[in-house]
């Protein structure tokens, strides 16, 4: 009820246009009048009633340009550009009769000097979206008609109408001595706004013949604008201009070269055109709207291509930010091209700084706004974009679709409360998801796992479908893909739906399609794709090469590198990813050195991703000075951290136990990264590895309080993990309270962690009642959670329940992967059951997707078993990692068998491999107890 007399309140409240809001236009309109139509704009942001505040703001300012115009207050010319200025914000807003209003307001200040130029009928035109759009040109065409001073825009509103016949008939009327540049530039603007291009040919050359009593200069420009959909035409006016000695605007040159540099590939050809450009035009510079033409397309081949930014992009992008600081009024294009230089060379720290400079200034609306985000979002600068966010809110900058696109992706998965904030502010702004949209809402929902939200926005997409809007889009149906990787069916729908709207050419999508074969190890449909593919890209190869090393296929996986490198297809930074990823998963440390040595004489800057992953194939071979140096490294390339990075290498050196390491980059963490649920998770994580529970517990009370760090699924998961690990089964129980107290619901991995608690808590008896309460509540098994209760039986040695347990397994739907078969191998190790376990390492030294550290696990088994001869079998078989020397050191040492120990210690220091400190203790212990 409250709420209700508060919205009748406000309804009763509000007031159309206040006094305030009066001398506020009024005061801008004398002082800044090119202004004016930014701070109609922002008014409406500041209104309850946007569209209203609008309208009466328009009203009140044709009153007042109409006084000032009387008064001799505002200059005519002043006032035109008022006008045009609003007219153009109608368009955006939709406003056409509001347009026209003006429009007509501008043919009565004729009376003061007021001059529309042709503009005006343009942007009018454009207000009236639709049939309507033709009809009103004509009409007004029709009711200007007699207006001798209006003859260029009664041309050119028919030539919008698409009566050139009627266009040429008023032409006509004019003596040719009469015709004069405004006539000329009307004909050529109207002829080129409907592609008639070869009319405007004849207009140029019909004012050669009069070219005494008009500007060819401003005439030839306003052609070669006109004309610009046309290479070919374009470039012969441009030739004649050249040949004629006709000096051309700095518009029509910026034109000139868009056109030039449409077809390049490479930076060095936007140069060769640049300075056959000068050479033609005979001077040094071009113009800052060519420079920026120059500097947009150096950007997006960099951005899109991938290739290296050189040292001549720098220096434009010097240059340009030169000209603009020593200009007090540049436009947002050119701003936007010196921004977005900055963000393809990587420079975001210095973006921003000159945005901050700009803004001192400049004036400044959202689509620079837009920029900064795009390019802080793409570097992962969360803060930066945190903040310029709130400061587009506090300044009332508006916004548009491509303000949330950039926020979302760059929350992306780390900050789900964040998403649904900026989610519900976008629909309460009235902006409508489209087919750009719809991709980007669908990877952040799918990312922080809120599939009710997914399939809302997917069922959304197929009903628009059915009514004719082309929303299914490649980019969406690749998203899809890739959300619902692990339901074959649903994929299998997703694909077919692709092919029925044409987007099987994409590569992006037969990307997509290449990874979910791949995951479910459908090889045939794979290479299907692969052939009807017309070229491999570095993309391409990167997931087959992924493909090859997760199904444990070295031989094709070393015949794709070599195809590789004797074609054309680049290693690109991700490429490098998966080769040492993959060689470090086979223990081939010399690859993986040979790799990264490679990788040096590769262009561009490495992501923060190329370190982790190069730590963590360090740490695989088991080189930890060069993980610490890549880390090292990392830090002082001055590289923004994502979340994911700081993960990574915390998990590195949790696994090697290195606190200090763990510490020092958890503090440059919070430095780095604002407060969100996931960096709070990972700091309850890693004190809860690190044994510091009390520490733990209290940031887990602190998080309950916090709005935007509030604990997730994962964080109470976290905790309840940590207090299983030690047995503590009260606050195990205590977490889940609290869990099921803030409403989420629970999984199979609470109940894998609930079964861990108890089997560490040696409370095996309540651990079939947690298996039958998971299955009352529909929480099917599933892989962990058959690992979690074999392992616990096993080290139990309770023979039977292992036995129960892998049967269920057995004939449970849950593949029998690597990683189960290894685990059901090591339970009957434990158990002494030579015959299963025999059995069972066959299955998983012969499975597909066998890794190295599975036959590692091989080694160590038999290494408890005693079993030297078949560890002596194991290493005339399969390559040796130096985990494998040190588990063969430790069981031949204990053995007694100090040749083979010699043997193999001999061969790791010829390989530089260490001994892990487990065996050198063995080592000294028995050459003290040796006689």
């Amino acid at each position: 009820a409250s709420d209700v007399y508060k919205r009748q309140t406000h309804r009763r409240s509000f007031q159309p246009f206040s006094a305030k809001e009066e001398a506020e236009l009024v005061h801008v309109l004398s002082t800044k009048p090119k202004h004016v139509a930014r701070h109609i704009r922002q008014s409406m942001l500041q209104s309850s009633r946007s569209v209203a505040q609008f309208r009466n703001s328009v009203t009140y300012l044709m009153i007042m340009l109409q006084s000032q115009l009387q008064k001799k207050e505002i200059t005519p010319e002043s006032a035109a550009v008022v006008i045009q200025g609003i007219m153009s914000e109608c368009v955006s807003t939709r406003q056409s009769d509001m347009a026209h209003l003006l429009f007509r307001a501008a043919i009565r200040f004729r009376k003061y000097g007021v001059k529309l130029s042709t503009d005006a009928v343009r942007i009018l035109f454009e207000s009236y979206r639709g049939n309507q759009a033709r009809e009103l040109m004509e009409a007004l065409a029709n009711e200007l008609r007699n207006e001798k001073d209006m003859r260029a825009i009664v041309m050119t509103a028919y030539l919008f109408a698409g009566r050139q016949d009627a266009a040429e008939e008023v032409k006509s009327e004019i003596p040719k001595e009469e015709l004069n540049t405004d006539d000329f530039c009307a004909m050529i603007d109207g002829s080129g706004a409907i592609g008639n291009h070869d009319a405007v040919v004849e207009y140029v050359k019909e004012a050669f013949e009069v070219q005494t009593q008009v500007d060819l200069p401003v005439i030839a420009s306003a052609a070669i604008i006109a004309v610009r959909g046309s290479v070919e035409v374009m470039e012969n006016l441009f030739q004649s201009c050249l040949e004629s000695g006709i000096p051309l605007s700095d518009n029509a040159i910026s034109c000139v070269i868009r056109s030039k540099v449409m077809e390049a590939k490479t930076l060095a050809e936007v140069y060769d055109v640049e300075q056959q450009l000068r050479k033609d035009l005979k001077t040094e510079s071009l113009g800052l709207a060519s420079e920026t033409a120059i500097l947009s397309k150096c950007s997006d081949l960099v951005a899109r291509s991938h290739c290296a930014a050189d040292e001549a992009m720098f220096s434009k992008v010097k240059h340009l930010q030169a000209v603009v600081e020593a200009s007090s009024d540049v436009e947002a294009p050119y701003l936007m091209s010196l921004l977005k230089g900055y963000g393809v060379l990587g420079k975001v720290e210095e973006m921003n700084a000159l945005f901050e400079n700009i803004k001192l200034s400049h004036e400044v609306d959202g689509r620079i706004y837009d920029e900064v985000l795009r390019w802080n979002g793409i570097a992962e600068n969360v803060k930066d974009v945190i903040r310029f966010k709130e400061e587009m809110e506090s300044k009332q900058i508006r916004h548009s679709p491509n303000t949330y696109i950039n926020i979302f992706r760059c929350l992306d998965k780390f900050y789900p409360r964040m998403v649904e904030k900026y989610y519900n502010e976008m629909m309460s702004k009235g902006f409508a998801i489209d087919a750009r949209m719809y991709p980007v809402l669908l990877q952040v929902f799918g990312d922080i796992g809120d599939m009710t939200m997914v399939e809302q926005l997917y069922s959304e997409m197929r009903i628009k479908s059915s009514q004719g809007l082309a929303v299914f889009t490649s980019k969406a149906s690749r998203v899809l893909l890739n959300i619902y990787r692990s339901d074959e069916e649903k994929c299998e729908e997703i694909i077919a739906q692709a092919a029925n709207k044409g987007h099987m050419s994409s590569f992006a999508l037969k990307h997509a399609m290449l990874k979910f074969y791949s995951k479910h190890n459908r090889e045939k449909d794979l290479m299907r794709v692969l052939e009807g593919m017309p070229r491999k890209t570095p993309d391409t190869s990167r997931i087959i090469l992924r493909h090859y090393a997760t199904s444990n296929q070295r031989a094709k996986f070393e015949e794709t590198i070599a195809e590789m490198r004797s074609s054309t297809i680049a290693f690109d930074d991700e490429t490098v990813r998966v080769l040492i990823t993959s060689f470090s998963r086979w223990g081939d440390a010399n690859k993986v050195r040979n790799v990264l040595s490679e990788a040096t004489t590769i262009d561009g800057v490495h992501s923060g991703l190329f370190y982790a992953d190069a730590a963590a194939a360090f740490a695989r071979v088991g080189d930890m000075d060069a993980m610490n140096t890549v880390w090292d490294d990392l830090v002082n390339s001055k590289i923004n951290i994502t979340m994911t990075v700081f993960n990574k290498f915390l998990d590195l050196y949790m696994s090697v136990n290195n606190m200090e390491k763990v510490q020092a980059i958890l503090n440059h963490m919070m430095l780095h990264v604002p407060p969100n649920p996931v960096t709070a998770t990972t700091v309850v994580d890693m004190l809860g590895k690190m044994g510091r529970l009390n520490e733990m517990e209290a940031l887990l009370d602190e998080m309950s309080k916090s709005k935007n760090a509030a604990p997730t699924v994962v964080t109470y998961h976290q905790a309840m993990s940590a207090y299983a690990k030690v047995g503590d089964i009260t606050k195990v129980e205590m977490v889940r309270e609290k869990m099921r107290d803030a409403t989420m619901p629970e999984s199979a991995i609470t109940f894998n962690i609930l079964v861990e608690a108890y089997g560490r808590a040696k409370r095996y008896e309540q651990i079939a009642d947690l298996v039958q309460e998971r299955r009352s509540k529909g929480i099917q098994m599933e892989e962990f959670g058959y690992i979690g209760l074999i392992n616990t039986y096993s080290r139990a040695r309770m023979a039977d329940e292992v036995n129960d347990v892998v049967a269920s397994l057995l004939g449970s739907s849950v593949s029998l992967n690597a990683r189960l078969l290894g685990v059901v191998a090591t339970a009957y190790s434990f158990l002494g059951d030579m015959g299963k376990v025999e059995h069972y390492i066959n299955l998983l030294l012969n499975h597909p997707t066998r890794r190295q550290r599975d036959i590692e696990g091989v080694f160590l088994m038999y290494s408890r078993l005693r079993d030297t001869r078949k560890i002596e079998e194991m290493l005339m078989l399969y390559p040796k990692t130096e985990y494998i020397y040190n588990v063969c050191i430790g069981s031949f040492a204990k053995s007694g068998d100090y040749a083979k120990v010699a043997t193999l210690l001999q061969e790791m220091e010829q390989k530089k491999l260490t001994l892990q400190r487990n065996t050198s203790i063995t080592l000294s212990c028995l050459l003290y107890t040796s006689p």
